[in-house]
């Protein structure tokens, strides 16, 4: 209910805790989803529906929808319930994207995928991306490091352009490390030739966001880079480690380069 009160309207479902609570919890919260006013990807509650694709329109545009994870935490899939969960497979990526490229304009994909807490992607993550680019995905969305990593732009063997975001790094969490406080929301400008059915990027931006709460946890809070300061730093849960802007500042620019305009 918070996603949807926050304005959210894509929600990806897939992780590696998506078997936390087995096949019915995971029937459970799809049924729940569906009252809600959000678009999901990344689990099914039957085979039929791994055939339906998700796209949302956009100033007259259509935008196509995927998520995948690459693990379940040991967890298997029930025999013959693979449909749960879309588990990462590079055929059965591809597959996707083919056949989400034909109702849609532009593509973007969700990918649970990395190592926690590194600050650069590893070589699986770099190895599919490209791969996704070579498929056509015009944008890819990382999460599951719990740090940024860098944002990067491929070119796919088509010519075509690809903005890949590693990883946001932590939006909401209950994490006790400094650099896991900060995550960020990514910004740009999907540009749409109707001629060539190109897509290009405009205005790539990343706005650096704080994880807040005070040392009674009664006050929990996401800030804006722009928007912390050293009061709430001496009132920060976190002690005894560097909390400062000026740490945040110097961390998102050494993760993320001088590749996209940071807001802070």
């Amino acid at each position: 209910d918070a996603v949807v009160n926050a304005g959210f309207d894509w929600i990806s479902t897939c992780s590696n805790h998506s078997m936390d609570k087995g096949e019915q919890g995971i029937l459970n919260q799809l049924a729940y989803l569906e009252k809600l006013p959000l678009v999901e990807t990344g689990t099914h509650q039957n085979e039929d529906d791994t055939k339906n694709y998700r796209v949302i329109e956009k100033n007259g545009l259509r935008i196509g929808l995927l998520s995948y994870t690459y693990g379940l935490n040991g967890f298997v899939l029930p025999e013959g319930k693979s449909y749960l969960v879309d588990l990462i497979d590079e055929e059965r990526i591809q597959q996707d994207v083919q056949n989400i490229s034909e109702i849609s304009d532009i593509q973007i994909v969700s990918m649970h995928w990395g190592e926690e807490y590194q600050f650069a992607p590893n070589e699986q993550q770099t190895q599919l991306a490209q791969m996704l680019s070579d498929s056509g995905v015009d944008v890819i969305i990382g999460s599951h490091p719990h740090v940024l990593q860098p944002v990067e732009q491929l070119t796919g063997k088509n010519g075509n352009e690809t903005l890949v975001w590693y990883s946001l790094g932590n939006f909401v969490s209950a994490q006790d490390v400094n650099y896991r406080m900060l995550g960020g929301m990514a910004r740009w400008k999907c540009v749409y030739d109707p001629n060539d059915q190109s897509v290009h990027f405009e205005d790539v931006s990343f706005e650096p966001t704080v994880m807040y709460f005070n040392q009674t946890i009664t006050d929990v809070q996401v800030y804006p880079l722009s928007e912390y300061n050293d009061d709430l730093m001496a009132t920060h849960y976190i002690q005894g480690q560097d909390m400062s802007k000026q740490y945040f500042i110097d961390l998102s620019k050494e993760i993320m380069g001088d590749k996209v305009e940071l807001i802070y």
